[in-house]
């Protein structure tokens, strides 16, 4: 079985005990893609690359390609790739908490969804969703504030097709992120990093490139 590893998120654990009494004050956390279908896990490990663990093991026609949180104490967004009985497959991300077992889907609605992030205040997520109602597919930086359970569309702009946001990142004050964003325009893909408030509103652009079918490459 082949793994490649997706992701890389340092927890802080002060005191915690959740899965063995040996854990130090920092762990590495990271999921794992499988060759073989729904066999996708979340890893931990220690700092200096001892005692590694699965997490989360994969079960019941659904495995975990991405995780983002701050403390396995106070819980982990988890990107669960679940399988129906007629087979097909959809992503939903969740708030998992390890020492209870507990899990709560954090984007009620249907429709299509990337990896969650956890905010680093622990208050609030950003998803990467496109809800089922939208004529147009395509995935935007979705809030969902963990108190309220109240879920809205962060950037104050119409969709595009062909325009895709993903690699979402927080400010360390939790009032702002940075997102990258893929658009295509005929033979043409433009790579933006992007910028917004955590409140809202019309997206900033920091730097991007754009590339062409003869593999021309424009940096602005």
């Amino acid at each position: 079985m082949r793994f490649r590893v997706m992701l890389v998120v340092v927890l802080m654990l002060p005191g915690c005990s959740i899965r063995r009494e040996h854990y130090s004050s920092e762990l590495i956390l990271f999921s794992t893609i499988s060759a073989q279908p729904l066999h996708d896990t979340i890893f931990t490990i220690e700092l200096d690359g001892s005692n590694p663990e699965q997490l989360i093991p994969p079960k019941n026609r659904q495995s975990y390609v991405h995780a983002s949180g701050n403390s396995l104490r106070e819980g982990l967004i988890v990107t669960v790739h679940q399988a129906d009985t007629s087979g097909k497959v959809e992503n939903h991300n969740v708030l998992y908490k390890p020492g209870t077992d507990q899990w709560k889907r954090v984007i009620e609605q249907n429709g299509m969804e990337g990896a969650g992030y956890l905010s680093p205040d622990g208050s609030r997520v950003i998803c990467v969703f496109n809800p089922e109602s939208e004529a147009v597919q395509a995935l935007h930086p979705w809030i969902v504030d963990l108190r309220s359970w109240e879920a809205k569309k962060l950037t104050d702009e119409d969709s595009k097709p062909g325009q895709w946001d993903g690699s979402v990142s927080w400010r360390s004050d939790s009032q702002e992120i940075l997102f990258v964003r893929l658009e295509r325009v005929g033979d043409v893909i433009t790579t933006a990093l992007m910028r917004v408030s955590a409140s809202g509103g019309v997206p900033g652009s920091i730097v991007w490139t754009r590339c062409g079918r003869d593999g021309g490459l424009l940096l602005s």
